[in-house]
């Protein structure tokens, strides 16, 4: 089970996003450091910098519905191979609480994979304006 966890600060249209993510059948720890810019009135981010240790892209649109975001990454996880993509749909349940259904490596060993999200704004529920997450 993949376990990550990540620190975003949005100061206007654009965020800053740093985390780790660890895969306990690799027993290794990978940092991203991220920067994200923000455009159609908050609907769609692109990103760039260190995901999973490695240099990359990202893209996240939320649809109409503003419960469903969309997200395409890729990144250079090996230099003798193809980038490393991955797709992801989350879906809100409830107020903060995502679920996620997910695909990634589109090569011979594509992998599926589902859980959760929680995001929490630990700026508003102390009171102080601005967000971080």
């Amino acid at each position: 089970m993949r376990h990550a966890g990540f620190l975003r600060v949005e100061p206007s249209s654009r965020y800053y996003m740093i985390g780790a993510s660890i895969e306990p059948w690799e027993d290794a720890v990978r940092g991203s450091a991220q920067i994200g810019f923000q455009f159609l009135n908050d609907r769609l981010t692109v990103r760039g910098g260190v995901i999973e240790a490695s240099p990359g892209i990202g893209f996240d649109y939320g649809l109409p519905d503003s419960r469903t975001i969309l997200t395409l990454e890729g990144f250079d996880n090996s230099p003798d191979s193809s980038p490393y993509l991955r797709f992801r749909l989350s879906y809100r349940v409830w107020k903060n609480y995502f679920l996620t259904l997910g695909a990634a490596d589109f090569s011979d060993e594509s992998t599926f994979t589902l859980g959760a999200r929680i995001e929490y704004d630990f700026l508003d529920a102390m009171g102080i304006a601005g967000s971080c997450q």
